[in-house]
């Protein structure tokens, strides 16, 4: 029970508010607060995934540019 307080004050939710935010995979739920200085779920203590980055395109090297092929 003094766990409660601490766990309201990082915005505990069942889904994301917004952009930033922090999910727990055991605990299935997302804390959308305060979440610059959380590392590990304040519930279980398991590490916490953030959102997904959009990933970067590989750079193509052109073959006929540089001869080969």
């Amino acid at each position: 029970m003094k766990m409660i307080p601490k766990v309201k004050a990082y915005g505990l939710s069942l889904q994301p508010n917004g952009s930033e935010y922090k999910y727990c995979r055991t605990c299935r739920v997302y804390f959308n607060r305060n979440i610059e200085s959380l590392i590990v779920c304040p519930i279980c203590h398991y590490k916490l995934r953030g959102p997904r980055k959009a990933r970067r395109i590989k750079k193509r090297i052109d073959p006929t540019m540089y001869g080969v092929g």
